[in-house]
């Protein structure tokens, strides 16, 4: 069993490493914190729940990596070969909204980062091409 906690809301889970559901995620256990964002009657079940919390950190997450490929200027490259964020840019998320409709709120920023119309253009088409038109805002 794992406790998976989410890093873009409240909730806290426990599931089943075992128990894999056709959808390819794990078996959830037990509910242990459902957050205000995700108290809503579009979300039900536990099973629902743990699969809309996790898209929603999965989002933020896709985002960032697309953004490191597409843009080498953000990224430097760890120990084991990875791009990661270069350290004095800030990749700054929130989400707004409730339930399934959340929408990601992003962007960069740094003293000597410039947050240029080519890197929100960018977010806009991985966006709207890997989670649909209105699931993530550039600020």
């Amino acid at each position: 069993m794992t406790t998976w906690h989410s890093d873009t809301c409240g909730c806290i889970i426990d599931f089943d490493d075992d128990q894999i559901l056709p959808n390819g995620r794990f078996k959830v256990r037990k509910v242990i914190q459902q957050c205000p964002d995700h108290s809503t009657p579009d979300i039900s079940g536990h099973d629902d729940l743990y699969d809309t919390s996790l898209g929603d950190n999965q989002r933020k997450n896709v985002l960032l990596g697309k953004m490191l490929e597409a843009h080498p200027e953000l990224a430097d490259i760890n120990e084991a070969g990875g791009k990661v964020l270069k350290k004095d840019i800030d990749y700054i998320h929130s989400y707004t909204g409730k339930g399934k409709n959340r929408v990601l709120e992003v962007e960069f920023a740094g003293p000597n980062f410039v947050f240029a119309k080519k890197h929100k253009d960018k977010i806009k088409e991985i966006s709207d091409t890997e989670f649909g038109a209105g699931k993530v805002v550039v600020k």
